[in-house]
């Protein structure tokens, strides 16, 4: 319930799609994945900014963050 919220709150701050992608039954653990599509990069950057910050102003622990720019090839 909570991790539903989680994303649910996620999605509506950043408009981000989020996925958890490992960790399904360990209990009070998740690894979740946003992914976004923006014009330029620095658009992208500054959602997950928004992301990485409100999730660390929350009254859990992050681990860690990863970040990775796909661009289409021209």
């Amino acid at each position: 319930m909570h991790l539903r919220s989680v994303k649910q709150q996620l999605a509506n701050r950043t408009g981000c799609a989020i996925a958890e992608v490992d960790h399904h039954n360990t209990w009070q653990r998740a690894r979740l994945t946003l992914a976004c599509v923006t014009r330029e990069a620095g658009e992208a950057g500054k959602l997950l900014d928004e992301a990485e910050r409100w999730l660390y102003g929350q009254p859990f622990d992050v681990c860690s963050t990863e970040r990775e720019l796909i661009q289409p090839e021209s």
